[in-house]
């Protein structure tokens, strides 16, 4: 009984104060209490609920859970009514521009004139994504999976130089391969370490799992995955999918992403140029 008198005047506080309070910055991946099957059975992508003010939304399911609001105030249904936008419903847009800042599934792009816009991906993982384009040795980091053609000795030290690589996303299926010493052979692992004419590598599996292989002069790098992480500051982007500016977006544009796709910087730059 203590927890519902005071869970129900925390509810009438909570009530009073909305009006005034300002909006907390929007988190798309904070969970709601109706999320849909990601997909539905038209192959469209099913959203969560968004929430102008996801914290009030947030405290009255608290209150809800201690038997607290439970829908005798009409004021208060209509306030929480109010507060979610439903996303499948949104208008369908497309957008483009360029990669400004990234967030945990989340691309901020502005355009030509400078207009953001915050794509955001859905939080099962089931908007499309392609990343491609090439990008320099220098743009390589640990842990990001990389794919190439060669040959190590008993040791797991490269027998020739690494001229070419691509930078890649294994799906969920994906089989890694198991490395032999003197054979020529696709090897796909995890960069560990990466000097000015070096790079380490790591597998999950087999007799040689961490192999080291010299870099050729200014080897070639390609992109071709589906990780927002790749993404860099100035990469092309476009995006179709439900687009919302109302409250709650931090006073830009918002679209709930069903594609996105990236050309990375180098080669958007290698097109613009052709087109001139």
């Amino acid at each position: 009984m203590r927890n519902l008198a005071l869970g129900l005047a925390l509810c009438v506080l909570a009530w009073s104060g909305t009006a005034s309070g300002q909006l907390p910055k929007y988190n798309p991946y904070a969970p709601t209490q109706d999320d849909p099957l990601p997909v539905g059975q038209d192959g469209k992508l099913n959203w969560p609920a968004f929430f102008k003010d996801k914290a009030k939304e947030d405290r009255f399911q608290g209150y809800f859970k201690i038997g607290a609001c439970v829908g005798t105030r009409e004021e208060i249904n209509t306030m929480l009514k109010n507060n979610k936008v439903n996303v499948n419903a949104l208008p369908e847009a497309a957008v483009q521009g360029q990669a400004a800042s990234l967030g945990s599934g989340t691309v901020i792009i502005a355009d030509a004139a400078g207009k953001k816009t915050l794509v955001v991906t859905h939080p099962a993982g089931v908007s499309k994504v392609s990343v491609s384009g090439p990008m320099t040795i220098r743009q390589l980091k640990p842990e990001m999976i990389v794919r190439f053609i060669g040959r190590v000795d008993a040791h797991g030290m490269g027998v020739d130089p690494v001229d070419s690589l691509e930078v890649v996303t294994p799906d969920a299926n994906f089989r890694w391969p198991q490395i032999e010493a003197d054979k020529l052979r696709t090897v796909t692992a995890k960069v560990v370490k990466l000097t000015a004419n070096r790079i380490q590598v790591q597998l999950p599996a087999g007799k040689l799992r961490k192999l080291t292989f010299t870099l050729a002069d200014e080897p070639k790098v390609n992109v071709d995955s589906s990780s927002l992480a790749l993404i860099g500051a100035g990469d092309a982007v476009s995006a179709k999918g439900r687009t919302y500016t109302g409250p709650g977006a931090g006073g830009i544009q918002v679209v709930f992403a069903s594609d996105v796709t990236i050309t990375k910087a180098l080669a958007a730059s290698a097109n613009s140029a052709s087109e001139r």
